[in-house]
């Protein structure tokens, strides 16, 4: 009764005999862990297992969105709306005009320089897409060192 047991079974509970889990958690791995080589060892392990977990979690790419954690009728969301007006189509085209070769000489190594730096400022651009450049420049080295020593060129 009162004491909140079933059917007055209070005094049938007592502690189960010992399994074979049991004995060997307190013959064997109690008495190895209270020795300090193995607490020594267990703690280096976790702390190279937690530094390697550390390690390998910051190499995880992930995609987020802040717009996900912006209520819907925060202000932020109108700036939003005018990005995806202006900007949502992407990958747009990206057209980078250079001089006629009259203006221009083409055949110079500072020139060619400064059409490499152009490239590069358009792939770092955070509103071009990488994939969308597409360089003449580029192409053309890339067939000058492969046709290099060879009659074609």
């Amino acid at each position: 009764g009162c004491c909140g047991c079933f059917a007055n079974s209070c005094a049938a509970v007592k502690a189960p005999e010992e399994g074979l889990l049991r004995s060997v958690l307190r013959r064997h791995y109690a008495p190895a862990l209270a020795r300090k080589p193995v607490q020594v060892a267990v703690v280096v392990c976790m702390a190279v297992w937690a530094a390697v977990c550390g390690w390998q979690a910051s190499k995880l790419s992930v995609d987020f969105e802040y717009r996900w954690f912006v209520g819907d009728d925060a202000v932020l969301q109108r700036t939003f709306d005018v990005e995806d007006e202006y900007f949502g189509g992407l990958p747009l085209d990206v057209n980078l005009v250079t001089p006629s070769s009259a203006a221009f000489d083409y055949s110079a190594v500072s020139s060619q320089l400064l059409l490499e730096q152009l490239a590069v400022a358009a792939e770092t651009d955070p509103w071009v897409d990488r994939s969308s450049l597409v360089s003449f420049q580029r192409a053309l080295l890339a067939w000058a060192w492969a046709a290099k020593g060879s009659a074609s060129l």
